[in-house]
């Protein structure tokens, strides 16, 4: 009986320091999570910000990148960073458009270039190196794809086919965590 009640002020005591500590701001509930199923996301970085360090990275492997293909990387570096980092790369949202998905801020800075590739963009966007080696190899597996291939390939994807279906300009959280974290 004795180790019941020391238990129970013990539970007690705990309780109150941690809301406490979240009164104090010393915790915090991040206000950008959602969640479904296993998995659990918060954006990291500004999606024009990344966007530009994507396409400093293609540059340093020797690749080129127009703007209709970095649409559709950052589309696959947003499902995969969902999937291994269980985190948004970014929290702009990823629009429906004729030729698949679209983040409206990185295409109205680089429409400029039409379907030249684009190039000299120097980004000082700080990454893991873990990060790093995810976009690489995102960068070189759809890079080596013919461009129409890659936006036959994201029309055949359920965030797109959903988007797509149900009227909708812009592709759920929902979806890209239903296909990518599966």
């Amino acid at each position: 009986m004795f180790k019941g009640i020391i238990l129970l002020i013990f539970v007690t005591f705990i309780a109150i320091l941690i809301k406490k500590c979240y009164k104090c701001g010393i915790m915090k509930v991040d206000k950008d999570v959602i969640r479904k199923g296993e998995c659990e996301m918060k954006s990291k970085y500004d999606a024009l910000e990344l966007s530009k360090k994507v396409i400093s990275l293609a540059e340093e492997n020797g690749l080129y990148i127009s703007n209709l293909q970095l649409q559709k990387v950052m589309y696959y570096i947003q499902g995969n960073f969902m999937k291994e980092f269980n985190k948004k790369a970014f929290l702009d949202n990823i629009e429906c458009w004729e030729y698949g998905p679209v983040i409206k801020k990185i295409w109205s800075t680089f429409n400029v270039y039409g379907r030249s590739p684009i190039r000299g963009i120097n980004s000082q966007l700080n990454i893991t190196e873990d990060e790093k080696c995810l976009i690489i190899s995102i960068l070189k597996d759809k890079l080596s794809m013919n461009v129409w291939r890659l936006v036959d390939e994201t029309h055949d994807e359920l965030p797109w086919k959903n988007a797509n279906h149900s009227g909708s300009s812009i592709l759920s959280d929902a979806d890209m965590v239903e296909y990518f974290c599966k």
